[in-house]
């Protein structure tokens, strides 16, 4: 009988293989809790950001989904629960090297200035013959019609660059360039970085939305002074919010105003 009931319970054992390996399960899930704490003490924005995006929370359930997925198909494959873990913490580390990574890693951009377009530089007074000077004499009204030079020049325009969501600060600039083009210039740019970053245009005052925008490029890097060329043809009249946009998870990161 007790032999028996050895036999038994042994077998019992055996066709329960799946437990042992359920350990692994509790270690991604533990190393995802803390991971979250130590993130939300050097990052708070970070964890406060995604936990109200409805997109970032669904890609992080997607990459736990796949994790688990993983780390079921091991461990049903008769794989040891470490070879599991490993397996299932793949999809995780990539995550995190995607996502919050870039928030911890700088990246310096810094392009020449741009020089503002600017009008002929006006006609100095020439000396006479007697060594008094002469003003010389006004273009006709036709001729300073036609002149190039005639036509106002359209200012710079500045503003404070202003986080939304996240920390950022720097000075975003529309400039006037050469053969009625823009350039925007984002200067002494600091923000915490993150994925598919990109730099819009946008109609109106303090836009966070991309919509009716026209993008500009990628953005370059997290800090520094880069240079946007501004599509030939797009309009600048009115206001216009330069935009810092994430895609990816479409999120408004920083925004300026120029005035």
């Amino acid at each position: 009988m007790t032999t028996s009931h050895s036999r038994q319970t042994h077998s019992g054992q055996k066709r329960r293989p799946g437990l042992p390996g359920r350990r692994p399960l509790l270690v991604m899930a533990g190393i995802g809790v803390v991971g979250t704490v130590i993130l939300y003490a050097l990052r708070p924005e970070v964890v406060t950001g995604a936990v109200t995006n409805p997109r970032v929370l669904g890609f992080g359930v997607l990459v736990l989904a796949v994790a688990a997925l993983l780390f079921g198909l091991v461990t049903a494959l008769g794989g040891p629960g470490w070879l599991g873990l490993t397996v299932g913490v793949i999809p995780l580390l990539a995550a995190f090297a995607w996502t919050v990574l870039p928030a911890f890693v700088n990246t310096a951009v810094n392009d020449a200035p741009i020089p503002t377009a600017l009008s002929d530089p006006p006609m100095t007074a020439r000396p006479t013959p007697s060594g008094s000077t002469a003003t010389p004499p006004s273009a006709s009204p036709a001729a300073r019609k036609a002149s190039p030079s005639a036509a106002p020049v359209p200012a710079v325009r500045v503003s404070a660059l202003r986080g939304i969501g996240h920390r950022a600060s720097g000075t975003a600039r529309l400039i006037p360039v050469a053969g009625g083009r823009y350039v925007v210039r984002l200067e002494n740019l600091d923000i915490d970085d993150g994925p598919d970053f990109l730099v819009y245009l946008v109609p109106g005052v303090n836009r966070q939305s991309p919509d009716g925008g026209v993008q500009l490029a990628q953005l370059k890097g997290n800090r520094g002074n880069q240079n946007y060329p501004v599509p030939q043809g797009t309009t600048v009249k009115g206001p216009r919010t330069v935009l810092i946009w994430c895609r990816i998870f479409a999120v408004p990161v920083a925004g300026a105003t120029p005035r």
